[in-house]
């Protein structure tokens, strides 16, 4: 195991040194914003920034996975479809980091959202940047689609909140593999 999380951190070291020059602006960061939903309703939303680095006068938000996870998405709006089993869900947790990042300090000019992986991190040139496929691969920049993912984010979060829409089960069995709800839906 030491053998292994060596290699990691060396690999971690090299890819970081290929960024550099940046300042790591944080670690394990706690983030929160309120959401007006409709008229009434007000949500807050949060989570747990793992690395926020500021390279090139930029914020980097980065999310560290264990797993293989995929640094590129079709489309905004294929984040928020709900029976899309290809949905990036990692892409869209950083996005929403993103979201309140933004929503704190609107004067940061931009935001950069990322993965590492530790999965793909042996990957050569490897670059921790999402990228979506919609405009030519490209790395994302959350403030330029900020209005477009802030829309979307609330359209969700209406329905869900919405007591006239009723919740439904997933058609997708996969997504019941791992769900903590098994025993009550019996799906």
């Amino acid at each position: 195991v030491y053998n292994i999380l060596k290699r990691y951190m060396i690999r971690l070291l090299e890819i970081d040194s290929k960024r550099a020059p940046f300042k790591i602006e944080g670690l394990e960061i706690p983030v929160e914003t309120i959401i007006p939903v409709d008229d009434a309703d007000k949500i807050k939303i949060g989570g747990i920034i793992d690395r926020l680095d500021r390279l090139d006068g930029d914020l980097q938000i980065l999310d560290y996975k264990t797993g293989k996870t995929d640094l590129q998405f079709t489309t905004l709006s294929s984040l928020f479809e709900k029976e899309n089993k290809n949905r990036n869900k990692a892409a869209f947790q950083t996005l929403v980091y993103s979201y309140i990042l933004h929503k704190n300090f609107p004067l940061e000019k931009a935001i950069n959202p990322g993965i590492f992986n530790l999965r793909g991190l042996f990957e050569e040139n490897y670059d921790p940047h999402l990228k979506c496929k919609e405009n030519g691969n490209q790395q994302v920049e959350f403030v330029a689609i900020s209005d477009q993912f802030a829309d979307q984010l609330r359209g969700l979060l209406t329905e869900i909140f919405n007591p006239s829409v009723p919740f439904c089960q997933t058609s997708l069995e996969e997504h019941c593999s791992y769900c903590i709800y098994q025993q009550i839906c019996r799906k």
